[in-house]
């Protein structure tokens, strides 16, 4: 099962220095095994936030991140459909200083909702047709 970190990178470990960036880790809960979560391939899809991934507001970098997120777990045609929905239920309601986790188990529940929604909404703009 996979497991995505949002993580705080400060200058230093005690947390005095300001914040130097932000990134997203992902753990393999199996084996134990973490590794960063590239960038370039959900740049290259779409360049929101070449400088990096962010959290807590609705700005490009949050966009980078869900759409990062999404890519690694779902491929690209989910991840293009539905990554500004993530992003605003997940990543926008965060406090930008936080770190967070979110694993396999809720992104499955949660695309198994918005796809939900999505045909239910698609049925009922045709039945008003």
């Amino acid at each position: 099962m996979k497991i995505y970190r949002g993580k705080i990178v400060r200058r230093d470990p005690g947390g005095r220095h300001p914040i130097v960036s932000r990134q997203i880790m992902v753990e393999d809960s199996i084996d134990g095994s973490e590794r960063p979560l590239a960038l370039q391939p959900s740049l290259a899809l779409k360049g929101y936030s070449p400088a990096g991934y962010n959290w807590g507001y609705s700005g490009s970098g949050p966009a980078q991140a869900a759409l990062a997120i999404l890519l690694d777990h779902f491929g690209k045609e989910k991840a293009l459909k539905f990554y500004q929905v993530f992003k605003w239920d997940f990543l926008v309601p965060l406090a930008s200083e936080s770190e967070w986790e979110i694993d396999e188990d809720i992104l499955v529940k949660w695309m198994a909702g918005v796809e939900t929604r999505g045909r239910e909404l698609e049925k009922r703009l045709k039945e008003g047709q």
